[in-house]
Protein backbone atom coordinates (compact mmCIF):
# COMPACT_ATOMS: atom_id res chain seq x y z
CA UNK A 1 0.00 0.00 0.00
CA UNK A 2 3.03 2.27 0.41
CA UNK A 3 5.29 2.83 -2.58
CA UNK A 4 9.01 2.50 -1.70
CA UNK A 5 10.40 5.98 -1.07
CA UNK A 6 13.88 5.08 0.19
CA UNK A 7 16.61 2.98 -1.45
CA UNK A 8 18.70 0.31 0.25
CA UNK A 9 21.92 2.18 -0.47
CA UNK A 10 20.52 5.22 1.37
CA UNK A 11 20.19 3.41 4.70
CA UNK A 12 22.08 5.24 7.49
CA UNK A 13 24.21 2.25 8.51
CA UNK A 14 26.20 4.21 11.11
CA UNK A 15 22.97 5.05 12.96
CA UNK A 16 21.83 1.44 12.83
CA UNK A 17 25.25 0.44 14.18
CA UNK A 18 24.82 2.81 17.13
CA UNK A 19 21.65 0.90 17.99
CA UNK A 20 23.46 -2.45 17.80
CA UNK A 21 21.70 -3.45 14.59
CA UNK A 22 24.79 -3.95 12.43
CA UNK A 23 27.29 -6.80 12.68
CA UNK A 24 30.19 -7.29 10.24
CA UNK A 25 28.52 -4.81 7.92
CA UNK A 26 25.22 -6.73 7.89
CA UNK A 27 21.98 -5.08 8.97
CA UNK A 28 20.34 -7.18 11.69
CA UNK A 29 16.65 -6.58 11.03
CA UNK A 30 14.06 -8.82 9.41
CA UNK A 31 12.97 -8.46 5.79
CA UNK A 32 9.49 -7.25 6.79
CA UNK A 33 10.91 -4.51 9.01
CA UNK A 34 13.37 -3.53 6.28
CA UNK A 35 10.58 -3.29 3.71
CA UNK A 36 8.52 -1.22 6.15
CA UNK A 37 11.41 1.22 6.54
CA UNK A 38 11.97 1.52 2.78
CA UNK A 39 8.24 2.13 2.32
CA UNK A 40 8.29 4.98 4.83
CA UNK A 41 6.53 2.93 7.53
CA UNK A 42 7.49 1.95 11.05
CA UNK A 43 9.04 -1.30 12.22
CA UNK A 44 7.51 -3.44 14.92
CA UNK A 45 8.51 -2.42 18.42
CA UNK A 46 12.05 -3.43 19.40
CA UNK A 47 14.05 -3.63 22.61
CA UNK A 48 17.39 -1.80 22.82
CA UNK A 49 20.01 -1.94 25.58
CA UNK A 50 22.81 0.34 26.81
CA UNK A 51 22.30 3.03 24.21
CA UNK A 52 24.48 6.12 24.25
CA UNK A 53 22.08 9.00 23.61
CA UNK A 54 23.97 12.27 23.86
CA UNK A 55 25.81 12.32 27.18
CA UNK A 56 23.52 9.75 28.75
CA UNK A 57 23.48 5.96 28.63
CA UNK A 58 20.02 4.42 28.51
CA UNK A 59 20.00 0.89 30.03
CA UNK A 60 16.90 -0.15 28.08
CA UNK A 61 14.38 1.41 25.74
CA UNK A 62 11.52 -0.04 23.70
CA UNK A 63 10.90 1.77 20.42
CA UNK A 64 9.83 1.52 16.81
CA UNK A 65 12.06 2.79 14.00
CA UNK A 66 11.38 4.75 10.84
CA UNK A 67 13.33 6.66 8.21
CA UNK A 68 12.99 10.29 7.17
CA UNK A 69 14.74 12.59 4.75
CA UNK A 70 16.19 15.75 6.29
CA UNK A 71 16.30 19.19 4.66
CA UNK A 72 19.62 18.36 3.00
CA UNK A 73 18.10 15.26 1.41
CA UNK A 74 20.00 12.83 3.63
CA UNK A 75 18.15 9.81 5.04
CA UNK A 76 18.20 9.56 8.83
CA UNK A 77 16.84 7.13 11.40
CA UNK A 78 14.08 8.12 13.79
CA UNK A 79 13.17 6.35 17.04
CA UNK A 80 9.62 6.18 18.35
CA UNK A 81 9.86 5.28 22.04
CA UNK A 82 6.93 4.65 24.36
CA UNK A 83 5.63 8.03 25.53
CA UNK A 84 4.21 8.47 29.03
CA UNK A 85 1.54 10.89 27.81
CA UNK A 86 0.29 11.25 24.21
CA UNK A 87 0.67 14.63 22.54
CA UNK A 88 -2.73 15.52 21.07
CA UNK A 89 -2.60 16.68 17.40
CA UNK A 90 -3.78 20.25 17.09
CA UNK A 91 -5.75 19.27 13.96
CA UNK A 92 -8.08 17.15 16.14
CA UNK A 93 -10.38 18.12 18.97
CA UNK A 94 -9.70 16.62 22.40
CA UNK A 95 -12.85 14.50 22.02
CA UNK A 96 -11.63 13.09 18.69
CA UNK A 97 -8.16 12.40 20.08
CA UNK A 98 -9.66 10.57 23.08
CA UNK A 99 -11.89 8.52 20.77
CA UNK A 100 -8.74 7.27 19.04
CA UNK A 101 -6.98 6.61 22.34
CA UNK A 102 -9.95 4.70 23.78
CA UNK A 103 -10.46 2.67 20.61
CA UNK A 104 -13.92 4.13 19.99
CA UNK A 105 -12.75 4.80 16.44
CA UNK A 106 -9.74 3.44 14.57
CA UNK A 107 -9.00 6.45 12.37
CA UNK A 108 -10.11 9.97 11.54
CA UNK A 109 -9.97 11.35 8.00
CA UNK A 110 -9.48 15.09 8.10
CA UNK A 111 -9.16 17.83 5.48
CA UNK A 112 -6.94 20.66 6.66
CA UNK A 113 -7.55 24.12 5.21
CA UNK A 114 -5.18 26.98 5.97
CA UNK A 115 -5.37 30.45 4.43
CA UNK A 116 -2.80 30.91 1.68
CA UNK A 117 -1.79 27.23 1.69
CA UNK A 118 -2.90 24.25 -0.42
CA UNK A 119 -5.55 22.07 1.20
CA UNK A 120 -4.14 18.90 2.78
CA UNK A 121 -5.76 15.62 3.78
CA UNK A 122 -4.54 13.41 6.62
CA UNK A 123 -5.56 10.12 8.18
CA UNK A 124 -5.02 10.15 11.96
CA UNK A 125 -4.55 6.97 14.03
CA UNK A 126 -3.28 6.17 17.50
CA UNK A 127 -0.41 3.77 18.19
CA UNK A 128 -1.25 2.22 21.56
CA UNK A 129 2.20 0.57 21.75
CA UNK A 130 4.11 3.86 21.71
CA UNK A 131 1.30 6.13 22.97
CA UNK A 132 1.68 8.25 19.84
CA UNK A 133 -0.62 9.69 17.19
CA UNK A 134 0.20 8.73 13.59
CA UNK A 135 -0.55 10.93 10.60
CA UNK A 136 -0.69 9.49 7.05
CA UNK A 137 -1.24 11.27 3.73
CA UNK A 138 -3.87 9.12 1.95
CA UNK A 139 -3.07 10.59 -1.47
CA UNK A 140 0.36 8.93 -1.34
CA UNK A 141 -1.03 5.43 -0.78
CA UNK A 142 -0.95 2.79 -3.52
CA UNK A 143 -4.32 1.07 -3.26
CA UNK A 144 -4.50 -2.61 -4.39
CA UNK A 145 -6.26 -3.51 -7.60
CA UNK A 146 -7.40 -6.76 -6.04
CA UNK A 147 -7.16 -8.68 -2.76
CA UNK A 148 -7.42 -12.47 -2.60
CA UNK A 149 -8.31 -12.63 -6.31
CA UNK A 150 -11.21 -10.19 -5.89
CA UNK A 151 -11.07 -6.93 -7.85
CA UNK A 152 -11.75 -3.87 -5.74
CA UNK A 153 -14.39 -1.39 -6.84
CA UNK A 154 -13.70 2.35 -6.94
CA UNK A 155 -15.87 2.74 -3.83
CA UNK A 156 -13.89 0.09 -1.94
CA UNK A 157 -10.59 1.72 -2.92
CA UNK A 158 -11.83 5.08 -1.68
CA UNK A 159 -12.92 3.55 1.63
CA UNK A 160 -9.47 2.00 2.11
CA UNK A 161 -7.83 5.33 1.33
CA UNK A 162 -9.95 6.95 4.02
CA UNK A 163 -9.08 4.29 6.60
CA UNK A 164 -12.51 2.69 6.52
CA UNK A 165 -13.21 -1.02 6.71
CA UNK A 166 -13.92 -2.96 3.51
CA UNK A 167 -15.54 -6.40 3.41
CA UNK A 168 -14.78 -8.77 0.53
CA UNK A 169 -17.13 -11.38 -0.91
CA UNK A 170 -15.38 -14.17 1.03
CA UNK A 171 -16.06 -12.38 4.32
CA UNK A 172 -12.54 -10.96 4.73
CA UNK A 173 -12.63 -7.56 6.44
CA UNK A 174 -9.72 -5.22 5.88
CA UNK A 175 -8.63 -1.63 6.49
CA UNK A 176 -5.49 0.42 5.95
CA UNK A 177 -3.25 1.31 8.90
CA UNK A 178 -0.15 3.45 9.22
CA UNK A 179 0.59 2.12 12.72
CA UNK A 180 2.03 -1.32 11.93
CA UNK A 181 4.93 -2.53 9.80
CA UNK A 182 2.34 -4.02 7.40
CA UNK A 183 -0.17 -1.68 5.72
CA UNK A 184 -3.28 -3.67 6.65
CA UNK A 185 -5.36 -4.67 9.62
CA UNK A 186 -7.66 -7.56 8.72
CA UNK A 187 -9.87 -10.37 9.98
CA UNK A 188 -7.44 -12.86 8.40
CA UNK A 189 -3.81 -13.66 9.07
CA UNK A 190 -2.65 -13.61 5.43
CA UNK A 191 -3.67 -11.80 2.23
CA UNK A 192 -2.43 -11.60 -1.35
CA UNK A 193 -2.80 -8.19 -2.97
CA UNK A 194 -2.11 -7.12 -6.55
CA UNK A 195 -0.86 -3.58 -7.02
CA UNK A 196 0.03 -1.41 -9.99
CA UNK A 197 3.65 -0.44 -9.43
CA UNK A 198 5.85 1.20 -12.08
CA UNK A 199 3.40 0.38 -14.84
CA UNK A 200 3.13 -3.34 -14.08
CA UNK A 201 1.12 -5.59 -11.78
CA UNK A 202 2.92 -6.87 -8.68
CA UNK A 203 1.58 -9.58 -6.37
CA UNK A 204 2.46 -9.20 -2.70
CA UNK A 205 1.88 -11.74 0.06
CA UNK A 206 1.20 -10.23 3.47
CA UNK A 207 1.54 -12.63 6.41
CA UNK A 208 1.29 -12.01 10.13
CA UNK A 209 -1.40 -9.34 9.74
CA UNK A 210 -2.76 -7.97 12.99
CA UNK A 211 -6.43 -8.14 13.90
CA UNK A 212 -8.72 -5.20 13.12
CA UNK A 213 -8.53 -4.01 16.72
CA UNK A 214 -5.90 -4.44 19.42
CA UNK A 215 -2.36 -5.65 18.81
CA UNK A 216 -2.88 -9.40 18.37
CA UNK A 217 -2.47 -11.16 15.06
CA UNK A 218 -5.56 -12.30 13.17
CA UNK A 219 -6.49 -15.97 13.34
CA UNK A 220 -4.37 -18.20 11.08
CA UNK A 221 -7.07 -20.73 10.34
CA UNK A 222 -9.25 -18.03 8.80
CA UNK A 223 -6.72 -17.20 6.09
CA UNK A 224 -7.10 -19.79 3.42
CA UNK A 225 -10.22 -19.27 1.32
CA UNK A 226 -10.39 -20.15 -2.37
CA UNK A 227 -9.72 -16.57 -3.44
CA UNK A 228 -6.58 -16.50 -1.31
CA UNK A 229 -5.37 -19.79 -2.82
CA UNK A 230 -6.04 -18.53 -6.37
CA UNK A 231 -4.14 -15.31 -5.68
CA UNK A 232 -1.28 -17.24 -4.10
CA UNK A 233 -1.04 -19.37 -7.24
CA UNK A 234 -0.88 -16.18 -9.35
CA UNK A 235 1.90 -14.93 -7.08
CA UNK A 236 3.90 -18.14 -7.55
CA UNK A 237 3.47 -17.95 -11.34
CA UNK A 238 4.66 -14.34 -11.35
CA UNK A 239 7.71 -15.31 -9.27
CA UNK A 240 8.49 -18.18 -11.67
CA UNK A 241 8.32 -15.78 -14.63
CA UNK A 242 10.74 -13.42 -12.89
CA UNK A 243 13.10 -16.34 -12.19
CA UNK A 244 12.93 -17.45 -15.84
CA UNK A 245 13.72 -13.94 -17.07
CA UNK A 246 16.57 -13.62 -14.58
CA UNK A 247 17.96 -16.99 -15.64
CA UNK A 248 17.67 -15.92 -19.29
CA UNK A 249 19.58 -12.70 -18.62
CA UNK A 250 22.33 -14.62 -16.81
CA UNK A 251 22.53 -17.20 -19.61
CA UNK A 252 22.69 -14.47 -22.25
CA UNK A 253 25.44 -12.72 -20.31
CA UNK A 254 27.40 -15.98 -20.02
CA UNK A 255 27.03 -16.59 -23.78
CA UNK A 256 28.25 -13.07 -24.57
CA UNK A 257 31.24 -13.52 -22.26
CA UNK A 258 32.06 -16.89 -23.84
CA UNK A 259 31.83 -15.33 -27.33
CA UNK A 260 34.06 -12.46 -26.30
CA UNK A 261 36.58 -14.89 -24.84
CA UNK A 262 36.60 -16.93 -28.07
CA UNK A 263 37.01 -13.77 -30.17
CA UNK A 264 39.87 -12.54 -28.05
CA UNK A 265 41.54 -15.98 -28.29
CA UNK A 266 41.11 -15.96 -32.06
CA UNK A 267 42.64 -12.50 -32.39
CA UNK A 268 45.60 -13.38 -30.22
CA UNK A 269 46.69 -16.18 -32.51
Amino acid sequence: MNKPIFKSDELPMSEFKTLGLVKSGVLLIGSEDLQALLNGRRTDIKEFHDLQLGKSTVPRIDAKLSLFRNEEGKVELRMHPIYHQPDYPMELTDVEAEQLINGETTSIYREIKKPGEPDKVYLFEFDSETNEFIRTEPDKLVIPESINDESLTAAQKEKLRKGKEVELADGTRIRFTGVDSLPFRASKYALVASLLLDGGVSFILYKGIRALTGTKQAEKEAAYGQGYRNALEDLKKAEQEVEKKSAGVVKEKETIEETRGYTRSGRSR
